[in-house]
């Protein structure tokens, strides 16, 4: 039976080959990192291998024994990801965005109850890739990044007599309370899995010139830690503080 150019075919190859370069995009780039955890990204190289096998198989039999043709353009529904992409460009949620989802100012007390947890049932095998790195002290002071993040909170919370006044050096996003003219809260975005059960936590921070400050803006601090007769919880008293720009890798990801 002769064969013939399947039109059919041709559009769905058509879109796997769209769906594809997207996929391969969004990896290579970095920017799914602004949508899932990173131990979510192999699944996503999984997808768009899975997205090149069939295309491949849908390119080979691109032509086929002559028979009545049905064109079904339902396949250009899956282009609609695609097209969002390429208008919209996201590139996360943004500061201002999270803000109205509230913020876990006790966040410590979870991460507490997850080492009780862990120590409970001798969980010593798991390894911790994000936000457990070692404690980093440098210059006489505590310094706070991605990789360490609740490490050094656990380490603050656990000993909070030992650590009384420490000075602590951290990096996050300005909060202010209704209010509240002379402190507002450090906060970070927290992913555990992908964006949509994001997380905004955060310590409270003395400063007199918080009216000089805007939602959402980034900040250095160096600040002096008060634990023990901090009011309404934990409080960094704010010694020095420097705007900086947004950092590439804004989210701390919780395993």
């Amino acid at each position: 039976m002769k064969r013939t150019f399947n039109i059919d075919t041709a559009l769905w190859s058509i879109v796997l080959l769209l769906l594809f370069y997207t996929f391969i995009k969004i990896i290579y780039s970095g920017e799914i990192n602004n949508f899932i955890h990173p131990d979510m990204i192999k699944y996503s190289i999984f997808g768009a291998i899975s997205i090149g096998i069939m295309l491949i198989y849908n390119i080979v039999n691109i032509f086929s024994e002559a028979e009545e043709e049905k064109v079904r353009y339902g396949y250009f529904l899956f282009l609609i990801p695609v097209i969002i992409y390429m208008i919209i460009k996201p590139s996360g949620l943004t500061e201002r965005a999270v803000i109205n989802r509230g913020i876990n100012m006790e966040f410590y007390k979870a991460l507490m109850a997850d080492e009780e947890v862990s120590e409970h049932h001798h969980d010593h095998k798991h390894s911790h890739s994000h936000g457990d790195g070692e404690i980093i002290r440098r210059n006489g002071e505590l310094v706070v990044s991605n990789e360490n993040f609740f490490t050094t909170f656990k380490e603050l919370y656990k000993n909070q007599e030992k650590y009384q006044e420490e000075i602590v050096r951290i990096k996050g996003f300005v909060v202010k309370e209704k209010g509240e003219s002379e402190s507002f809260i450090l906060s970070r975005m927290v992913v555990s899995c992908c964006a949509a059960d994001m997380e905004v936590i955060g310590i409270r921070c003395k400063y007199k010139d918080t009216p000089l400050l805007y939602n959402g803006q980034w900040v250095e601090i160096r600040g002096k830690l008060q634990v023990k007769e901090a009011e309404k919880g934990p409080m960094l008293m704010i010694e020095s503080l420097t705007p900086i720009e947004k950092p590439e890798d804004s989210y701390i990801y919780r395993d």
